[in-house]
């Protein structure tokens, strides 16, 4: 599956700063390697430093973990630093394409499988969807079924199916 976030660059950044987004949660991001790469990183903007913290703690035996805060002048010049995408580094926002939200075509049938071996859900019951979000930096799966419930799985998981 082709990466479906978005690289952080200057503009994203300046605009998430001007939207009230004052802590950055930095992890891994093993997705986004490419050949030549030394590292692939994600960021996670949060405007509650509780969420930011919730965010930390999912993420704690992650080497690269790191909450930048935005009061930190020195912080936001480190933030920056990133956007222009050092060389080496992949520098992800965690932010979806626009065009990702809904899941390809090759997940499809993994997930119908999923729906049919994991869940009470029945097609014939009404509408299940399916939609790419992230959840603490993992891509993952919002199923919502047919009764209003709604279950998230990782990709990774879809995947081992």
């Amino acid at each position: 599956m082709e990466n479906p976030l978005l690289l952080l660059t200057a503009e994203i950044l300046e605009a998430l700063l001007q939207a009230g987004y004052r802590f950055f949660v930095l992890q891994s991001y093993p997705q986004g390697m490419v050949a030549g790469a030394k590292d692939s990183l994600l960021l996670s903007p949060y405007r509650d430093i509780a969420e930011a913290n919730a965010h930390f703690q999912h993420i704690q035996f992650d080497r690269r973990k790191y909450i930048y805060q935005t009061h930190h002048p020195e912080e936001v010049e480190r933030l920056r630093k990133a956007a222009g995408q050092p060389e080496g580094y992949r520098v992800y926002i965690a932010i979806l394409a626009p065009h990702q939200k809904a899941p390809r075509k090759e997940l499809l049938p993994i997930i119908k499988q999923y729906v049919r071996t994991k869940t009470k859900w029945r097609s014939g019951d009404g509408h299940i969807s399916a939609e790419i979000i992230l959840q603490y930096g993992v891509l993952s799966v919002l199923l919502s079924g047919p009764d209003g419930s709604e279950k998230v799985v990782s990709l990774e998981d879809l995947l081992k199916l």
